[in-house]
């Protein structure tokens, strides 16, 4: 009775922030679009707040985040997927990688976008492997001409994100396997998948990577090299990148 006097309450007005683990995964059981953001927005404010700990890993949690993500209400899906991604806070790297999985295979492009650039800001080793089966998928549309923005936007983040992860991945042959995925992306019709491409690069310090991004500068600054070419500046920007890789091969 008190859970069906509870369900109505939180049907007639604002949800309430939750005070418990168990109110945080009923919350998340909502079927309108605009209740479900408002029950992540809850989930995600709790957890940056002092009850996060309390809060972490939560099994029921994990379950109804689970169950919110399959059912999420068709006329805000991208924003309410989105949302999920944000609670990201409530859970070790580890656990919140299935969550990341699932969205880059997703197929609103962006859905995958957001899931990549999410994967990246947590920079932590356990994204690493989703995001290059990913990247390994994009590269060819990447790489051609006359693709929509929205899947550009996709290519710029499954680009940019390993290079984030890179600082906290000490295995060679992990770095070795980014930079082979991101080498035919600098020669991108689309100027800010070649500038996130180039960042990407110098992330692995790998002396293979030098003659290619020397290869791409002098592209960028020919005339008729590309299309699209970008700025001077921030070409100006992939030669400090060079001169930096080079220094690490000393």
């Amino acid at each position: 009775m008190v859970q069906l006097f509870l369900t109505a309450a939180l049907l007639a007005g604002a949800l309430p922030k939750p005070q418990s683990i168990a109110q945080a995964a009923r919350q998340l059981l909502v079927k309108d679009g605009a209740r479900q953001l408002e029950a992540l927005a809850n989930l995600k404010s709790v957890c940056r707040g002092p009850q996060r700990h309390g809060f972490r890993d939560a099994g029921p949690i994990e379950k109804a985040l689970k169950r919110l993500s399959a059912k999420a209400d068709p006329k805000r899906r991208s924003a309410v997927l989105a949302a999920v991604m944000d609670t990201a806070p409530c859970f070790s790297a580890a656990r919140f990688v299935p969550f990341i999985e699932a969205q880059l295979v997703d197929e609103d492009p962006a859905v995958i976008a957001y899931a990549a650039e999410v994967a990246g800001r947590l920079n932590q080793p356990e994204v690493l492997a989703p995001l290059l089966k990913q990247l390994k998928d994009w590269r060819k549309p990447c790489s051609a001409e006359g693709v929509p923005a929205e899947r550009v936007k996709v290519c710029v983040w499954l680009a940019y994100a390993p290079g984030a992860v890179l600082p906290n991945v000490q295995d060679p042959l992990q770095r070795q396997q980014v930079l082979e995925l991101v080498l035919p992306l600098l020669g991108s019709p689309y100027p800010k998948v070649r500038e996130v491409s180039v960042e990407t690069l110098a992330a692995t310090g790998l002396a293979a990577g030098v003659e290619p991004l020397a290869r791409l500068i002098k592209k960028e600054l020919q005339k008729g090299g590309f299309a699209q070419p970008n700025d001077r500046s921030l070409v100006g920007r992939f030669e400090q990148r060079l001169r930096s890789l080079k220094k690490q091969q000393r």
